[in-house]
């Protein structure tokens, strides 16, 4: 006596068997592709290590560019890298302490391992490629933040030197020049700035608060505050402040005409679907 059994003595239909293998290779893909995203994230590269500096990562990036180095590779750009990923993190540090150390010593306002760190690695990128402007700009922004203003404008004036269009050295050159109470020098830098990059919100931003703040001239305040308003600041938290800073000097001083037209000034208009709860 036979007993019954509970699956068919044919097998599996065709159908079954090509829909189970493609099930398997979709999986199988996945699977490939999530390997080859974390070894082309991961691996030790240079463009890997910039990706995380750019994200952030600095431990990461670190630690790539650690990587990077042990197998041999030592060049001006990657030890650049190394040098502004460093100061990123006396920033952090400074930030995590609330700046309570910043400046205590008036020979290095900014003293940390960090900091050393990142001034090793700047000044050997330096020596490996003279030409480096990338090399010359951060450690320009590193002396600046130690106080060293003569090493910092050096920096500076090689960086623009190297590249006549680097828009952020004029930028941090005109802080310098603030810094040294030196406004003129300040507001011809940023108007260089502006010549190249006038599309460019922090350079009206910066001539905002040079002439409402240091030079105390509220006419081309309102101006500059306007163009740096119209450039739509997009996260910047400060166009708040100079929104409604402006919108007091527009009140205080009505006579004044701006050369610009005022589009931040244009209500948003919503269709009634677009609103929140809208039907």
């Amino acid at each position: 006596m036979h007993c019954s059994v509970i699956y068919c003595r044919k097998g599996l239909s065709t159908t079954a068997i090509i829909l189970i293998g493609l099930v398997c290779a979709f999986f199988s893909l996945v699977s490939f592709f999530a390997v080859k995203h974390i070894f082309d994230t991961w691996s030790p590269t240079l463009s890997n290590s910039q990706q995380l500096f750019k994200d952030k990562k600095y431990d990461q990036a670190l630690a790539l560019a650690q990587k990077l180095r042990r197998s041999g590779k030592t060049d001006s750009e990657l030890l650049t890298l190394v040098g502004k990923t460093w100061m990123a993190k006396a920033w952090k540090r400074q930030e995590k302490e609330n700046w309570r150390n910043y400046g205590n010593d008036v020979d290095d306002w900014l003293q940390c391992p960090e900091a050393q760190n990142a001034q090793e690695a700047l000044e050997k990128a330096l020596e490996l490629n003279p030409d480096n402007v990338e090399a010359h700009y951060y450690a320009g922004r590193l002396y600046l933040e130690k106080g060293w203003f003569y090493k910092a404008e050096s920096q500076y004036l090689e960086t623009l030197r190297l590249q006549k269009d680097y828009v952020p050295a004029y930028i941090d050159l005109a802080a310098l020049y603030v810094k040294t109470n030196n406004y003129d020098h300040a507001e011809s830098e940023l108007k260089k700035a502006y010549a190249h990059e006038p599309e460019n919100p922090s350079v009206s931003k910066n001539l905002y608060v040079l002439y409402q703040h240091y030079k105390e001239m509220p006419e081309s305040a309102m101006v500059w505050a306007n163009r740096y308003l119209n450039r739509n600041p997009g996260g910047d938290l400060d166009k708040y402040f100079i929104r409604e800073n402006l919108e007091q000097m527009l009140e205080r001083y009505p006579e004044v005409t701006l050369p610009d037209s005022r589009n931040w000034k244009q209500e948003r208009r919503f269709k009634p679907t677009e609103r929140f709860g809208g039907k």
